[in-house]
């Protein structure tokens, strides 16, 4: 709908981005801009296992906050930026590891 009314075109596909990369397009946005869905549970963890798009760990099933950022964050060139809004709840959720997210850096 944001497209059309902007009198711009897309590629728009049917899937689910946790676990599928249905445009191939990691790190290939100089921008990512989004407001992801919040606290979305019931996630399929084992069909995440060993993906390129979650580089600091697969967090808990029952919360895939974690997983929007590290989609966002697998999408970016190298010097890209990202914006987006969380809930206040999501900086506080532990990663699937028990480790508060400040334990895991983010490279580069």
């Amino acid at each position: 709908m944001n497209l059309a009314l902007h009198g711009l075109s897309g590629d728009i596909r049917l899937g689910n981005s946790y676990y599928d990369d249905l445009h191939g397009n990691s790190g290939a946005f100089d921008f990512v801009m989004a407001n992801p869905p919040f606290n979305v549970n019931g996630v399929d963890k084992s069909k995440l296992e060993g993906a390129k798009r979650f580089p600091f760990a697969v967090p808990k099933p029952d919360n895939a906050n974690y997983l929007w950022i590290q989609l966002f964050y697998s999408s970016l060139a190298k010097k890209g930026r990202a914006g987006f809004v969380m809930a206040n709840s999501a900086r506080d959720a532990p990663l699937g590891n028990g480790d508060p997210p400040a334990a895991h850096p983010v490279p580069g």
